[in-house]
Order: C-alpha cells, then structure tokens, then sequence
C-alpha cells in the first residue's frame, strides 16, 4: 500500500533532507538529439514550515555526477561545462506557499543565480518520513554553461527526489 498524498503542510516544523535517500536526476539531449541521463546525490537541505508557507533549501553535490559513462562524467565536470573544482555545490533556495504545487525561488550553478520555479509533484507522508519529487526545466546558458553547443542541447530536465525527516 502506497504512502498517503499530503494535502496540506503542516502547521510548524523544521525538516532535514536525508542524503541517503535522496538525489537529483537531469536528462538532456546530446549528439542526434539522444537522451543523456545521470544523476548527483543531494548533499544536505532543510525545509522549515512556519504559518502554512515551507521554506526550502538543497544542496546538491555535482563532484558526485554519474551518466554510466567515465569519459563523459568527466568532461561535465570539467572547467568548460560545470567546473566542479571551482564551483562545489548547486544551491537551491525557495519557497513553497499557497499551494503544494510549485517552489519558488533562486537556482545557482556554475556561480550564476537564476530564478527557478520547482514544479512539485509528488508529497507523500511516510511513517518517519516525508518523500517528495519536484521537477524543473533548467537552461544551461543561463548559469554561463554553454560549451559544446553542438553537442548538448541547452535544455536540462531535473528532477529532485528528497526524503525529509523532523529535526527534533
């Protein structure tokens, strides 16, 4: 039997996402329009719930990227795409409110900010748990990632799937 769907945030409470049991997936197209997959652990997080509005935060590691296929992890962390010794963490901050469907708020990758709204999908309540998916659409050009433009599309469809437990 599945997880019940939460309807409705709690009132108060502070939650810390379970790296563990979470992670960020992206998919993009690369050469002939192929897809490219892969995945980055999430890092660390919280959502603190204060009069019916969440405010979120996630980090996630992109040193950690995996697509199945060393060469070209390794060129996505490169200088010339996401230069994961420069830039260790992708960090967002939002807000959800009004509404359990979208997280507003700011996307920083590569050193750039940008406005991101995350597109929530799933919030279902566990026992000791809280799991949620949020999607979005990200544009790489707009965090300044933009070699190999013939290569790999500028859109990258991301997906976060957090378990978030209470702090006590």
């Amino acid at each position: 039997m599945s997880a019940p769907a939460i309807t409705e945030l709690p009132v108060r409470g502070t939650y810390r996402i379970v790296a563990t049991r979470s992670e960020c997936t992206f998919r993009a197209h690369g050469l002939f329009g192929l897809p490219v997959r892969g995945t980055m652990p999430v890092r660390s997080g919280m959502v603190t719930i204060r009069d019916g509005r969440a405010h979120v935060t996630a980090d996630v590691d992109p040193e950690g990227l995996a697509t199945g296929i060393r060469r070209r992890d390794e060129d996505l962390r490169s200088p010339r795409l996401l230069d994961v010794a420069t830039f260790r963490t992708i960090h967002f901050d939002g807000v959800l409110g009004d509404g359990l469907d979208r997280v507003h708020g700011e996307l920083t990758v590569h050193g750039e900010t940008v406005p991101t709204a995350l597109a929530v999908r799933e919030i279902r309540r566990h026992p000791a748990r809280i799991d949620v998916v949020a999607t979005a659409r990200v544009d790489r050009h707009d965090f300044g990632v933009t070699a190999f433009r013939a290569i790999i599309q500028r859109h990258v469809d991301v997906e976060l799937t957090i378990s978030l437990v209470a702090e006590d």
